[in-house]
């Protein structure tokens, strides 16, 4: 049975975004923390549904309050996440999420990694846990073509622009990249590598999964 509709995400802490193939469309999705007006304007011209997000960091005096604050903090982001989600969701549903990479330590590594599984376990009310993957960043950029040495975040958004889906967020990069641009830099501004890489973890479950939804 072919899938309603398949979803890839890319979860980080401050800027997690989603790419939707659904009802032959592709939809992007973020919920993005401090991102400035501009920014949300731009991309919510180009049809990004962007959310606003309610929650503080706060300052923890010992590592007791840290932890309690941390869970506190991913209940409220896989809740935001899985309620938004809802409307796309069935019990055919599959999701890919971009994993870490191999090797990959420290703090921010493990909380990055405990918020996702947080996040999944929320999804699993919506569908089976065996309709969720993971993907090693790597394969996900040799998807994207963009696995060779050196290789940077803005390669990924040129792989996008040549090569990436039927949407309004690709049509205005066609048309007026500029606006995409940070001034006096050959970089594109924030947040569009996130939601680039949230389509191409979607590409990845297509192609890896031989879904051959697109």
């Amino acid at each position: 049975m072919k899938p309603t509709s398949i979803i890839g995400i890319d979860f980080s802490l401050m800027k997690p975004s989603c790419c939707i193939f659904y009802d032959k469309q592709f939809r992007f999705m973020s919920w993005p923390k401090g991102l400035d007006g501009d920014l949300i304007s731009l991309y919510r011209d180009s049809g990004v549904e962007i959310i606003n997000r309610e929650d503080n960091d706060k300052e923890a005096k010992n590592m007791s309050i840290k932890a309690r604050h941390e869970v506190e903090s991913s209940h409220y982001i896989c809740d935001l996440i899985s309620n938004y989600l809802r409307r796309y969701v069935d019990e055919t549903t599959l999701i890919a999420f971009e994993g870490s990479s191999f090797g990959s330590a420290g703090n921010v590594v493990i909380q990055l990694s405990s918020r996702r599984y947080f996040l999944m376990n929320k999804l699993w009310e919506l569908t089976s846990i065996n309709h969720m993957f993971t993907y090693a960043p790597i394969t996900v950029k040799k998807v994207a073509g963009c696995s060779f040495k050196g290789s940077k975040k803005k390669d990924m958004i040129e792989s996008f622009i040549t090569d990436g889906p039927k949407c309004k967020l690709r049509d205005n990069l066609m048309k007026d990249k500029p606006s995409f641009m940070k001034k006096k830099s050959v970089n594109f501004k924030d947040h569009l590598d996130d939601l680039v890489d949230s389509y191409f973890v979607l590409k990845t479950l297509n192609e890896k999964e031989d879904l051959c939804l697109f």
